[in-house]
């Protein structure tokens, strides 16, 4: 297929697809994946962002913001998260009422005239992605953090870093310098401090083999070590790669050849396979890998 029949058959699928964005329900985690949602929305897909309950009744939110369409699950704590008290009973509460109430919603989308197609979902909501695909459904992961936080957080997972961390300088094979504790995220340093939310953490990966794509929120420029970087048991099956251009967004498809699977495709490559991006520059992009089928997607 030439990249202009992918091209078309891109957009093809994107004008009939429907995807639900479920991020964690927090200023810091919302924001990235609501100007993500707007991205995706301009490619022409229908987006429903998922808030909760009280969110949407405190802030005194519509249906919709902008061109995104907003519907809400609960949390359990609908009048507020001072019900809780702290975050360990509200993270609990979370993990037992968000997916009765997400299976609830999809269940009502599936019987309508807008059904839907894939779940992007935040990994600390584990359980978002496996209610998609206890509904058949195409789901990613999308982490907000950076790219090198992210991987701090899988080796911890891995036991490769093993907490608590007590002396230093600290050396992570594919990050390019010796750590000190201060620059390390404050529970690997002080487990005991946040223990709620060490467990939210770390579960973000227990089931990550099952995501169809994943992506990490992040410049790439600033963070090329790390994200050049494939772990021998990273065992994902997509590698994803979302560019930005300066000036005018384009959506496009294509498939990297083998020799070129250990790396990120330059962007000589992509201007030398690409006619319509020869004078673009890349500046921000989401990175994921994978191993056995390899795609590029530039938004």
């Amino acid at each position: 297929m030439s990249p202009t029949e992918r091209v078309r058959e891109m957009e093809k699928m994107m004008n009939r697809s429907h995807v639900l964005v479920v991020p964690l329900p927090g200023a810091g985690h919302i924001n990235p994946m609501l100007q993500f949602s707007r991205r995706l929305v301009s490619k022409g897909l229908k987006v429903t962002f998922i808030i909760t309950k009280f969110i949407s009744k405190s802030r005194q939110l519509g249906s919709s913001i902008g061109s995104i369409q907003l519907d809400t699950i609960s949390d359990g704590y609908d009048d507020g998260f001072n019900q809780a008290g702290s975050w360990e009973p509200y993270l609990s509460s979370l993990h037992d009422v968000g997916p009765k109430t997400l299976s609830e919603l999809i269940k009502r989308y599936q019987t309508s005239s807008s059904p839907i197609h894939a779940v992007i979902y935040e990994p600390f909501l584990a359980w978002a992605l496996d209610v998609a695909k206890d509904f058949g459904l195409f789901a990613a992961a999308f982490f907000t953090h950076a790219c090198a936080v992210d991987y701090i957080f899988y080796n911890v997972y891995h036991e490769v870093l093993k907490m608590p961390v007590s002396s230093t300088p600290v050396l992570i094979e594919g990050l390019p310098l010796l750590l000190e504790l201060q620059d390390l995220p404050t529970f690997v340093v002080l487990p005991d401090s946040y223990p709620a939310n060490v467990k939210m953490i770390m579960s973000q990966f227990a089931n990550l083999d099952k995501a169809d794509w994943i992506l990490i929120n992040t410049f790439y420029k600033l963070e090329c070590e790390v994200g050049n970087f494939v772990p021998h048991n990273w065992t994902l099956q997509l590698f994803v790669l979302l560019f930005q251009f300066l000036g005018k967004s384009h959506s496009f498809s294509i498939s990297i050849p083998n020799q070129l699977i250990s790396s990120i495709p330059s962007q000589s490559y992509l201007r030398q396979f690409v006619p319509p991006f020869k004078n673009c520059n890349v500046l921000f992009s989401f990175v994921s890998f994978g191993y056995w089928r390899r795609q590029i997607y530039i938004v």
